[in-house]
Formats: structure tokens, C-alpha cells, sequence
């Protein structure tokens, strides 16, 4: 894989290829909501042209136009900041052109949705469920990995995913970050109506409270069985050495599956999701969980 960096502090672009298969990665990391406006923005720009570059080819076939792609894709990163165009792509045998031809198709598609997506997220357009107080949704870019954004929600009630962010859950990873205040008269909502039904749901705490909250739903059987808890607050509590901290929540809201290094995936995360008033509830594919905890 070869990566881009466009400028210092914003994003880098890494276009990246398997035997026969094309992905497109973007990697932010732009720490802290006063810049993720400008960051979606970047964002939404670049999505659009990875769009129009695929789409130019689409009429090509197999290794012709994976090539072509990438060769648009190297002018367009030679012209915005200077580097030298890299040559990304091996020769692929002839018989593989068809799959290659596929496999852009596939990737064009979801950048379609992504593209959507984040339209949504610029216009301010995400939002609660009807009867909450009609307000965008405070959204920070932590990084979009394998495809899938990753977003962390500012004071939420934790019934936004029910709505807004729920039809995204394909595309999207989503850690909420909830308030005390909040959650005391939410949780049992949250606990019954969110996590139980979806067994992708992995929740951690650095909160006693809560986390008694929710030993105890598990004792009553409220929370299905395949809903993980993830028992890491003493370990945060008791743990003096900020790094090590990291690791443990990295290790849970990530995975093994980032391929970026530990130190780089948390140094960009808001320092506040390590706050005692905060309650991380991330969710991906049943696909990608069996991944992570598989």
C-alpha cells in the first residue's frame, strides 16, 4: 500500500490493492471537533473526485482500467501537492482483467454511498430522532478504515443510531459518547432497545456507575447473551501509564484490523473519550466483529 500526505495536519489518502481487488482507503486524522467541519468538507471533495476518476473508466475493462484509474489518480495527486506519481499496480495475467473489472464496480458503488453519506454529515443533515431538539449532530472524523467512517457523536442520547446513523450501520462505525446526566434517565432504554438487539453492539466504561448499571442488567438477564461487556474499568482505573491506557481502548474500539500503529489511531482520538462521564458504544458488521473478537 502507498500512502499520499496531503498536508501536514489533515488526512492522507492511501490507495491500496490486492492480488485483484481495488480499495480505496482514507485515513483521517484531524483530532478534535473545532476541525472536523473542515475536515468533512476535505472529505466530501475527495470522495467526489475518487468518484469521477472511477467512473471514467467504467466503461473500460478489467486491468485496463484499474490502470487507468490509478493513472488519473497519480496525476491528480502529482497536481495537488507536488509528489512524485508512484506506480502503484503490478501486471495482473489476462484472465484476471474481468474480476479486476468487478471488484471497481464494487468499490465505485460504496463510494457512492460514502459520498452520500458524508453529504449528510456536511449539511449538518444527521440528527436525533423526531421529538428531540432539532440540531445537527456535533460529529468528529476519527478515521475512515477499510471503507467505513468512523465517528464519534457529541452529546447524544444514545437513540440517534436508531434513526440517522442506523441505515449507515454498513458503512459506519460510531462510538457515542453519553453524559451522566443522560444516561441516568436513559440507560435501561439504551441497555433493552440498543445494544440488546443488535449482538454487534461492544460497550466499555471507564464509569463505575455505569458499569454497575450494566453488570446488573447482565445478572438479570437484560442484555442478550451475545453482547459482549467489555469489563476494562478497573484496568483503566488502576492503570497510571496514559499509553497503556490506549492500548486497552484501542484494543476494543479498533481491533486487531487497524492497520495504523497504536500510537498514531489514539494520539488522534479526543482526549475526552477518556473521560469518567462517557459510555463508548461501537458497532460494525457481524462480519467485521468476527474479526475483532472472533
Amino acid at each position: 500500500m502507498q500512502s499520499y500526505d496531503i498536508t501536514r495536519h489533515s488526512y492522507k489518502i492511501c490507495f491500496c490493492k490486492k492480488a485483484t481487488e481495488l480499495g480505496i482507503q482514507l485515513l483521517f486524522t484531524t483530532p478534535g471537533h473545532n476541525r472536523s467541519h473542515g475536515a468533512i468538507e476535505r472529505l466530501h471533495n475527495t470522495l467526489g473526485e475518487h468518484m469521477r476518476l472511477l467512473e471514467q473508466s467504467r466503461g473500460l475493462k478489467g486491468s485496463v482500467a484499474v490502470q487507468a484509474a490509478v493513472r488519473a489518480y497519480n496525476h491528480s495527486i502529482h497536481k495537488t501537492t507536488g509528489a512524485q506519481p508512484l506506480e502503484l499496480m503490478r501486471q495482473w495475467q489476462r484472465s484476471e482483467g474481468e474480476r479486476i473489472g468487478e471488484d471497481l464496480q464494487k468499490t465505485l458503488h460504496k463510494l457512492h454511498r460514502l459520498y452520500h453519506l458524508s453529504n449528510i454529515i456536511r449539511l449538518g443533515q444527521l440528527r436525533g430522532r423526531e421529538g428531540s431538539p432539532n440540531r445537527p449532530l456535533r460529529v468528529v472524523i476519527t478515521a475512515v478504515n477499510d471503507k467505513r467512517l468512523q465517528l464519534i457523536l457529541e452529546e447524544t442520547d444514545g437513540t440517534d443510531i436508531e434513526t440517522s446513523c442506523h441505515r449507515y450501520k454498513h458503512l459506519v462505525t460510531i462510538t457515542m459518547k453519553i453524559g451522566r446526566a443522560v444516561a441516568d434517565a436513559n440507560i435501561w432504554k439504551i441497555v433493552n432497545q440498543i445494544i440488546v438487539p443488535h449482538k454487534e453492539y461492544r460497550v466499555f466504561s471507564r464509569s463505575p456507575w455505569l458499569v454497575g448499571l450494566l453488570e446488573g442488567a447482565y445478572a438479570l438477564g437484560r442484555v442478550a447473551a451475545q453482547s459482549t461487556l467489555i469489563r476494562c474499568t478497573r484496568q483503566l482505573q488502576t492503570i497510571e501509564d496514559e499509553q497503556r491506557q490506549r492500548e486497552i481502548v484501542e484494543e476494543y474500539h479498533e481491533g486487531p484490523t487497524n492497520h495504523r500503529g497504536v500510537n498514531e489511531t489514539i494520539a488522534h482520538l479526543p482526549r475526552s473519550i477518556f473521560g469518567r462521564t462517557c459510555l463508548g458504544a461501537s458497532f460494525s458488521s457481524e462480519q467485521t466483529i468476527s474479526h475483532w473478537y472472533g
